[in-house]
């Protein structure tokens, strides 16, 4: 099954198809960086990070909660000792803390980090805008020396298209 991008995030614990020659090996390793098309993890026993595609991992998943032996004896029993286990799981869970605090800074960081990411991009489109400006001002100069230079040659071409129109006159009040 291949992983998605959104499955996966930074320090994430995941296994990682590595082709050795002819074999193929799952290693633990641990989530460097999420890319678009891959994700840079570093294998436990080797030295450098690798990139690897969404499609050589594999997540690692946690065990659920449920009775992994059940005797035959009890076999008929099986989904309401698990649904026991699994009340039981429940109720020895503290209590989830007070979301009130974190809650609105959440959206505030959110907020702040669009903020400053809108202000790069402010502050590289206007670098952008600036240079394009420049450009377009060269290319002006540079079109206003071309207008220069042609309708000098326009004028050296009708010289010398006189001067040829002379000697050809010339040339024929002599024959």
């Amino acid at each position: 099954m291949t992983v998605r991008r959104e499955e996966l995030s930074k320090g994430q614990r995941v296994h990682v198809r590595v082709r050795y020659a002819d074999q193929v090996k799952l290693l633990p390793a641990c989530i460097n960086q999420v890319m678009r098309g891959a994700v840079n993890v570093s294998i436990d026993d080797e030295n450098t990070p690798r990139t690897v595609r969404f499609n050589e991992i594999e997540v690692e998943e946690a065990p659920s909660p449920t009775l992994s032996a059940v005797p035959p004896a009890f076999a008929a029993l099986e989904g309401h000792v698990e649904r026991r286990v699994r009340e039981d799981a429940e109720r020895r869970q503290p209590p989830p803390a007070p979301a009130l605090a974190a809650t609105p800074s959440q959206p505030e960081d959110e907020v702040n980090a669009w903020i400053e990411k809108g202000a790069s991009m402010r502050d590289n489109l206007a670098t952008k805008q600036a240079a394009l400006a420049a450009m377009m001002d060269e290319l002006v100069l540079e079109s206003l020396r071309i207008e220069e230079a042609l309708a000098a040659k326009k004028a050296e071409h009708a010289r010398i298209t006189a001067l040829l129109a002379a000697l050809d006159q010339m040339r024929a009040a002599a024959a």
